[in-house]
């Protein structure tokens, strides 16, 4: 009897240690960061903005408000850099308050950019900017304007949050923003607008 409950005992520890080495080999692995939240607020009067980029994304706040790029080379170049190195993309972002967009007399988006690039809605073909649909932004007022400028590729863009507009100038070397549009769509959908504190 007493040799029975022992090997009962050791086939039950046995049974425990395999059990043991099959939870260490199956312990799982962490789920890979996609996204990085930024947040930007300028000072607590005015309201501010978030938005998440994309792992590899890289951002730098400016006088004006956020820059935005997936090579980090890119922060830290002149003004003066007139060629920008293949596959880059430089994005700046601002907020347009309320009182602003009235001062300079937008009723939507699009009327926005207008006065933005200083063309008149009646007369369209007055800038070298076109309209375009390149990013997907539903559920939002917004519009884009596009222009090939030497050897870049110009993007604007207004999106209502709430009652502010985020304005972002995008710039990429010539026919290389298509491939880039995924992600900054995915980056300007995700734009919140943040409460002044």
């Amino acid at each position: 009897m007493l040799h029975c409950r022992f090997m009962m005992i050791l086939c039950l520890c046995a049974l425990a240690l395999v059990g043991c080495e099959h939870t260490v080999e199956s312990t799982p692995t962490p789920t890979p960061i996609q996204h990085q939240q930024v947040t930007y607020l300028a000072n607590r009067l005015h309201p501010g903005f978030e938005l998440k980029l994309p792992v590899g994304w890289h951002y730098r706040v400016t006088e004006s408000g956020l820059m935005l790029t997936n090579d980090p080379s890119a922060l830290e170049a002149t003004s003066n850099s007139s060629a920008m190195p293949a596959d880059t993309l430089v994005a700046d972002l601002s907020l347009r308050t309320p009182a602003e967009v009235i001062t300079i007399g937008a009723r939507n988006a699009a009327s926005l950019l207008d006065a933005f690039v200083g063309r008149s809605p009646d007369a369209p073909n007055e800038s070298q900017y076109r309209a375009v649909e390149l990013l997907e932004i539903s559920g939002r007022d917004s519009a884009q304007l596009s222009a090939t400028i030497g050897d870049n590729d110009t993007l604007l863009l207004a999106v209502a949050l709430d009652d502010h507009y985020l304005l972002a100038v995008t710039v990429a070397p010539k026919d290389k923003m298509q491939a880039l549009a995924a992600d900054l769509s995915e980056i300007f959908a995700s734009a919140q607008l943040l409460q002044a504190q």
